[in-house]
């Protein structure tokens, strides 16, 4: 029981979301867009000292059939980075449909961008996570 936050990871821009696990409230947070693995760590360190999580999730990308392509192995490699850096578990989850979902969420929103579409896919990886891995 406790905070956990949410990763949908990208090469540029990494969505992410905050919920908590006994409510299984979940909100976007931030998009944190990055230049190299040095800064992503710094400012994910920032909200680790701000949320202090009990549990890490990383959307898992495959193809639709859910074979991996390289981005999968992308998210695998940051999912471990993150439980090297911060010695938290770190779940994998199923994010096909997340950035979808995601854009229908925000259609009719004035605050339809790339980086509310990153924290807003952040959010569905999470609640995911909350119905079909959390149990």
């Amino acid at each position: 029981m406790g905070t956990i936050l949410a990763f949908d990871y990208g090469k540029k821009r990494v969505g992410v979301a905050v919920g908590e696990s006994s409510l299984a409230t979940i909100h976007p947070l931030q998009t944190i867009t990055y230049k190299n693995k040095n800064a992503l760590f710094e400012k994910i360190s920032t909200l680790f000292k701000e949320w202090k999580p009990v549990l890490l999730v990383v959307g898992k990308p495959t193809y639709a059939d859910g074979n991996s392509h390289e981005m999968t192995r992308a998210c695998e490699k940051f999912a471990n980075a993150l439980q090297e850096q911060f010695g938290l578990d770190v779940a994998l989850v199923d994010e096909r449909w997340t950035s979808v979902e995601a854009e229908n969420l925000l259609q009719s929103s004035s605050s339809k961008t790339k980086e509310n579409i990153d924290a807003v896919a952040a959010q569905e990886i999470l609640r995911t996570y909350f119905s079909d891995y959390a149990r």
